[in-house]
């Protein structure tokens, strides 16, 4: 059977639990408890925003528990304000996984930020990160490599959100490392400041990576390859494909 929160449920093999997608009203689903007042969860596997629990031994109610959030705005690809729930970035954020982030200080200073899955930033008005990379391991000061990975960059309606990005030797700005490519880059908006190592690219491969599928829809970009990197794409020995500047 399919419930919702406040259903009863009499004792059966499987419940198949729905919840509401309240992120349009600024609250996060934290999940289904057996009382009002949230102090036991109920355990379920999770498809999308469908949840299921293999058995219920007993008659309860089910209670489904949300969580306000104070949305973080920020200007799509197509120039439209819209807003998500953000994790904000801090001088000792290393690893995004996927997901929401956003700058809010104006000096935020950070090494390396390896992307993992499919990474939102948002840069608000007003915040500067500069993430830099560890000279000697030739490394990315944003590092996006990996067909499962991806980094998108947003500004908000000021677009004064700065980033600035300066990577180790042989290593891109934003993108590959030494030996490695990047890929899967968009910039939506902010200012993107993105200095390559010697031999890497300002965004895309590092020295002998390439560079792919990099798109600029919006912001101010300004993209310094090292010695015999490009601007944006390949570092020294690789290659540039699928690159579009649609505006910015």
């Amino acid at each position: 059977p399919v419930f919702t929160s406040g259903d009863h449920i009499a004792a059966c093999t499987q419940v198949t639990f729905t919840a509401d997608d309240r992120w349009t009203d600024n609250h996060e689903f934290i999940g289904f408890y057996k009382e009002s007042t949230f102090n036991t969860p109920i355990t379920v596997g999770v498809s999308g925003r469908v949840y299921t629990t293999t058995v219920v031994d007993s008659d309860l109610s089910v209670y489904a528990k949300y969580e306000p959030f104070t949305p973080i705005p920020y200007i799509d690809a197509d120039g439209q304000q819209k807003s998500v729930k953000a994790t904000e970035i801090t001088n000792e954020t290393s690893t995004l996984s996927a997901g929401w982030y956003v700058v809010a200080g104006n000096d935020v200073q950070t090494g390396t930020l390896t992307c993992n899955g499919d990474v939102h930033l948002i840069l608000a008005d007003g915040a500067k990160l500069t993430a830099t990379g560890i000279n000697d391991s030739q490394i990315p000061g944003i590092q996006v490599s990996g067909e499962s990975n991806s980094l998108t960059i947003y500004g908000q309606a000021n677009q004064s959100g700065q980033l600035i990005a300066n990577s180790g030797d042989n290593a891109a700005g934003i993108g590959g490392g030494h030996n490695g490519s990047g890929s899967n880059i968009t910039i939506n908006g902010g200012t993107v400041t993105a200095n390559g190592g010697y031999h890497g690219a300002g965004i895309g491969g590092g020295h002998n990576g390439s560079g792919s599928n990099i798109t600029i829809n919006g912001g101010t970009v300004t993209a310094n390859g090292g010695y015999h990197g490009a601007g944006i794409g390949g570092g020294h020995n690789g290659s540039g494909s699928n690159i579009t500047i649609n505006g910015g």
